[in-house]
């Protein structure tokens, strides 16, 4: 016999019962294996909220395989989200580790997160039962309890964010769900290296079982209608409430019907709402087993998939959304996130957003005219979908290969060694680039930065000495030389035009492969720096353009952060692909609902420099009627030179706006991101320069992720951005008078900027975000390495 297993989930069920079955379809498939598997389980059934008869417990222990074995803990009952479901959560947790402490030793004891208190018996239990520890991530605790009330500066929320990084620290491998959630737990300082992306799936088994659809129409009594089904737990996280009132918008298409099936603390209250509202077309069928969820699914006609717009949201795939794939129904996802972008690529379904009832009542109509199209593709794809990605037996596979990999050491990483003179945590360098190659590789960044070695967000941070003399840079080549030579990376990523020696004579004598990112077109950048004497910029510009171009023909790829880069550099020779710099989704918060005494509040995220407009934006606010609004410009960045921040005070103070402007300096990007969310207009106005006019500023999309309205310059490329996408103004940024009649038109129609912020949203998470651009890089490296 293989290892003895134990799961604990207080939330797990058999199939017979309504909830989440992962845990025993991955018990089950282990127990076939040969692994003998022990889930520790509630008796108190968590979505019903009473207890589970003894008959039917006695019913499901007969009928369960071989070398599979629950263990029924009693805990309270309770019916809320209320202190009687937290005692309910700790005796739970208390009568397990009692329990385990009699029971036969495991080797591996896989402890899942529905909440803390489990999760931290079963790493217990592991230490005194000297088993190995798995460590499951279903909720990222305590954050997501924030939705429910809990606020992030109280005692409890410190106590279970300790708890949370305490576990996380001590467990070898931690299994989550979702990207979302790993991305989280890596921006919080876990290590990458042991995050397992284990996601939602379904058991085969269930695709084989259906009633016949016309039925189980009949025995619902769905007649003719056309169904729009949400089949899942009834709580604040799911928005059911957008449902019930895109019911009330379609109520006079008596051939749409939509259906609740389900439980939870929320339903009660949309009953109620529902009768308030005298709605025919929406009925509310009771939870019915995992077993027969797909039977109901099959006679439906659409599914509905609603999540709450949460920042924490955005990462959630819900186990319902591979029912609805298996089922081969068209899905209408009301939401934003790994969902959404799921159900486009796959092209079986039409979206709506989160939390805004008309716009999926529209989502509705749209599916309906195209059922018969949708509904093919659906059923094409979405068992196909599932079978090969999703389905509990590939999912089976990668966990068992976790369990193995304990009992000894997991195979080596692949390497990447980036290298840069910019600072360590530059947002593209870092954030985008390195995080994201860490989530496949091992990665080492050796940038400018402070103190020695340490690991963030799965890459480890190699700083080098920061000169504030550019003359002493040399300096910092000759160490990443000598550190170049030593690396066993099989890949050397630089990000400066500097660095090209040095990375292609480590490439040469020690045979790694060589990848050059282009941030900016060297030679037009170069005739705008003052450091140069004026005479001499064209020339060099032009010289050290066709240096650059020479050692760029000899690296292994190039990574472009701008469309218009492709014509710099001749083509044919070197594998090439845009990566563009769009931000990362789930890091911006949305922009607030302003108060009553709302201070109105520009905002410029960037270098601030002359060219970048900086004086025509502190110009600008004097031109403006203000009407006795009460207002602030702020500017956050570098101020280059150093100098400029005197002149742009002593400028503010000499028109009276001293109080009004404010120059922050260089912040952390999460501090910048917090900025946006109290802003409402986001300032680009960079001056007509060659290395600006063609390049889009990675600031206007900033802007649209924070749902931000922009006023950005009047460069073609910037217009077409802007007005095409409907998310600002485009205006000169020479001239000051057409800059402030355009700041008056957003504080005059603040309903208008709302609107371009939305738009700007939109698109940002259609089009313009890094997980999109995440994906290139690592098909590049795929294809490198």
């Amino acid at each position: 016999m293989k290892q003895k297993i134990w799961m604990i989930n207080h939330y797990a069920v058999p199939p017979q019962l309504p909830g989440g079955t992962r845990h025993y379809e991955f018990a089950k498939q282990l127990a076939a294996r040969g692994y003998a598997v022990i889930i520790w389980l509630s008796v108190f059934h968590h979505g019903l909220r009473q207890y589970i008869d003894k008959k039917l417990i006695n019913n499901i222990e007969g009928s369960l395989p071989e070398r599979l074995y629950l263990r029924w803990i009693w805990s309270s009952a309770y019916s809320g989200n209320n202190w009687r479901r937290v005692i309910n959560m700790f005796l739970f947790a208390l009568i397990v580790l009692c329990r385990g402490l009699f029971a036969p030793r495991p080797d591996t004891i896989i402890a899942s997160s529905p909440h803390l208190p489990a999760a931290l018996t079963g790493w217990v239990l592991s230490k005194i039962r000297r088993s190995r520890f798995i460590l499951e991530i279903r909720d990222l605790w305590p954050d997501g309890m924030v939705v429910l009330g809990l606020r992030v500066n109280s005692p409890v929320y410190q106590v279970l964010y300790r708890l949370a990084h305490f576990l996380y620290r001590r467990s070898p491998r931690i299994i989550v769900l979702t990207e979302g959630l790993r991305d989280a737990l890596v921006r919080q300082g876990v290590d990458q290296e042991k995050i397992i992306f284990l996601p939602n799936g379904i058991s085969m088994d269930y695709l084989n079982g259906a009633e016949a659809r016309e039925i189980t129409r009949r025995e619902l009594g769905f007649g003719n209608k056309f169904i729009c089904l949400y089949a899942g737990a009834h709580g604040p996280n799911n928005a059911l409430e957008t449902i019930v009132e895109a019911a009330g918008l379609l109520k006079k298409h008596e051939e749409m019907q939509f259906v609740l099936l389900g439980d939870g603390s929320e339903k009660k209250k949309l009953q109620a709402k529902a009768r308030e509202m005298q709605l025919t077309n929406l009925i509310f069928l009771d939870p019915v087993p995992k077993n027969r969820v797909l039977q109901v699914l099959y006679a439906a006609d659409a599914a509905v998939l609603s999540i709450k717009n949460l920042p924490i949201s955005r990462g959630v795939r819900p186990n319902k959304l591979f029912d609805y794939l298996a089922a081969g129904r068209p899905i209408i996802c009301a939401g934003y996130g790994e969902s959404r972008t799921l159900v486009e690529e796959l092209g079986v379904g039409v979206c709506a957003r989160p939390e805004d009832p008309a716009d999926l009542a529209c989502a509705v109509a749209r599916l309906y005219a195209a059922r018969e199209k949708l509904s093919a593709r659906a059923a094409e794809i979405g068992p196909a979908y599932v079978a090969e990605h999703a389905s509990r037996e590939i999912m089976t596979d990668l966990l068992e290969q976790v369990i193995i990999e304990l009992e000894g050491e997991p195979a080596p990483a692949l390497d990447v060694f980036v290298m840069t003179v910019h600072r360590w945590d530059d947002p593209r360098i870092f954030h985008k680039e390195a995080c994201s190659l860490a989530k496949k590789y091992r990665v080492e960044l050796h940038a400018p930065g402070e103190g020695k070695a340490f690991r963030r967000q799965g890459v480890r941070v190699c700083p080098l000495p920061r000169y504030t003399s550019r003359y002493l840079r040399p300096l910092q080549w000759w160490r990443l030389l000598i550190r170049g030579f030593s690396t066993r990376a099989k890949v050397i990523h630089l990000h400066d035009p500097e660095l090209l020696p040095v990375g292609l004579l480590i490439k040469l004598l020690r045979r790694k492969k060589l990848v050059y990112d282009v941030h900016e077109d060297f030679a037009a950048s170069l005739e705008s720096k003052p450091w140069l004497p004026p005479l001499l910029r064209p020339a060099l510009a032009t010289a050290l353009g066709r240096v650059e171009k020479w050692f760029a023909r000899r690296v292994d790829a190039l990574v472009l952060a701008e469309i218009y880069y492709e014509d710099l550099f001749p083509k044919n020779e070197v594998p090439r692909v845009g990566i563009y710099n769009y931000p990362l989704p789930d890091l911006i918060p949305a922009t607030s609902e302003p108060g009553q005494d709302h201070v109105f509040k520009l905002i410029y995220a960037g270098g601030i420099s002359k060219p970048r407009g900086a004086e025509q934006m502190v110009r600008a606010l004097a031109l403006v009627n203000w009407q006795g609004r009460d207002f602030r410009l702020l500017l956050i960045g570098p101020v280059r030179p150093p100098v400029l921040r005197e002149e742009l005070i002593s400028l503010a103070t000499s028109i009276g706006l001293a109080e009004k402007v404010i120059i922050t300096g260089l912040l952390p990007l999460e501090a910048v991101y917090g900025h946006y969310a109290g802003a409402d207009l986001g300032l680009c106005l960079l001056h007509p320069e060659k290395n600006y006019v063609n390049s889009l500023a990675t600031k206007i999309f900033e802007y649209m992720a924070a749902g931000l309205p922009v006023l950005a310059s009047n460069f073609p490329a910037w217009t077409e951005l802007v007005q095409k996408n409907c998310c600002g103004l485009n205006v000169d940024p020479l001239d000051e008078i057409a800059i402030a009649k355009n700041m008056e038109r957003f504080l005059n129609a603040p309903g208008m900027g709302k609107e371009m912020g939305h738009n700007g949203y939109k698109v940002f998470i259609d089009k313009y975000n890094w997980r999109i651009e995440e994906k290139k890089l690592w098909l590049l490296y795929k294809n490198l390495l």
